[in-house]
């Protein structure tokens, strides 16, 4: 029987970042990959989604204020904001 397509996503997702950067990342697979530093062991490609669904890009993503991510992550147990750090988005 052959693995689930998504088994090793995030290691992949890792490799991709190491090997060229973001480039050649959707803005869905930055958001994901961001929020793998704080959620172990869980999918976060709908969370990913929602979040840009909800703020509209990276950018706004990344400028939101805490307590709209943590209101955004109540409503939507798959949510969780990305820590708030300094990020270089061009």
């Amino acid at each position: 029987m052959e693995a689930p397509h998504y088994l090793g996503h995030r290691q992949r997702l890792r490799e991709r970042f190491l090997k060229s950067g973001f480039a050649g990342f959707a803005e869905h697979e930055i958001v994901e990959l961001l929020l793998t530093l704080c959620i172990p062991r869980r999918d976060v490609k709908a969370s990913a989604k929602a979040l840009l669904d909800r703020f509209g890009s990276l950018r706004s993503i990344l400028d939101a204020p805490l307590s709209d991510l943590q209101q955004r992550a109540a409503s939507s147990a798959r949510a969780t904001p990305i820590p708030k750090s300094r990020f270089t988005v061009t």
